[in-house]
Parts: structure tokens; sequence; C-alpha cells
């Protein structure tokens, strides 16, 4: 059983637990390509691909390499699958980041 750390997020990836990870880098890439926290959650919960794999791809971290085995990944997962962890850490991760600027 692992322990998880604030702001953490536990997402199966075709069968592997991965854990979504809040860092600046997250933040500041997903703001800056969605034009707010409820557009990114709204693409989230419609599916959008793109949209997911940034989620992942920020969120664990990833190389441009490793970038690219996460769609056939998240298909293989199912997209409407992911919908929960994904929007769950993208909440925290923008939540997180507005409380700590006040």
């Amino acid at each position: 059983m692992s322990i998880i750390n604030k702001g953490e997020v536990v997402v199966s990836l075709d069968g592997t637990e991965r854990t979504l990870k809040p860092s600046l880098q997250a933040y500041n890439t997903l703001g800056s390509r969605f034009e707010s926290q409820g557009e990114l959650l709204g693409k989230i919960a419609a599916g959008n691909l793109p949209a997911v794999i940034s989620v992942l791809r920020y969120g664990l971290g990833l190389s441009d390499a490793e970038t690219k085995k996460l769609p056939e990944l998240a298909m293989k997962t199912g997209l409407y699958s992911l919908r929960e962890p994904l929007s769950e850490f993208v909440f925290k991760l923008f939540n997180a980041a507005s409380r700590s600027t006040r």
C-alpha cells in the first residue's frame, strides 16, 4: 500500500497504477493551455483526448518520448474511466495553487 501525499492522485493506465503529482510545471503548462480550470474539466468530462493526454503528461512528469505512448494507453484504459481521477487531480492542482497565493 502506498502513501499518497497531498494533491497526488492514483490513476490506472491499462492496468498499471501511476501517481499524478502536482508540480509548478503542471500548473503553469495546463493553466496556459486552457482558458480556465472549468474548460479543462469540461474537456476531460467529454473525453477530449488531447486534454486527457496533457493532464497525464504533466501530472506524471513524462518526457516527450514517454508521452508518445499515452494515447494508446488512454484508449486501452478508456477515456471515460479516466474522468474521475484526472478531474480530481486538476481540481486539487488548481485549488492548491489558488490557496497558496492568498
